[in-house]
């Protein structure tokens, strides 16, 4: 088994930061699988020396997740806006289409009354993608 040095290693962290799998972190390092998971766990426990030039990216991620608070919302609605905004992409919505499909469909949303309209548009909406 090879040594994996640390600029391999906070590579791998710096793709983990970005929302890569570790399927796709090692088909781009050319590391295996079980070694990517070795090195978040180590990143995550805090028994990775981060140099300072990567302690920006902790720093944002601080920062996303501060913001994420005060906005009130919580990882399952983010996954959930996440998959909405990128089937909205893959039909070929641009950037500024897609905030006001989301902003209208959170308005929808909002009214108890009409969450069974959104769920079906929602589903129509997954239909029309495929």
């Amino acid at each position: 088994m090879r040594e994996i040095n640390i600029e391999l290693k906070l590579k791998a962290v710096q793709l983990f930061l970005q929302g890569d799998s570790y399927d796709e972190i090692t088909a781009k390092l050319n590391i295996s699988k079980g070694s990517v998971v070795n090195i978040v766990e180590q990143f995550r426990n805090g028994n990775l020396h981060i140099p300072s030039g990567m302690t920006w990216y902790v720093d944002e991620l601080r920062r996303l997740a501060v913001d994420i608070r005060k906005q009130g919302t919580n990882v399952n609605q983010l996954k959930v806006y996440s998959k909405l905004h990128e089937k909205l992409m893959e039909i070929g919505a641009d950037g500024n289409e897609v905030i006001d499909y989301i902003e209208t469909f959170q308005r929808i949303a909002i009214d108890a009354e009409s969450e069974g309209k959104f769920v079906e548009s929602a589903r129509e909406l997954e239909k029309m993608a495929e």
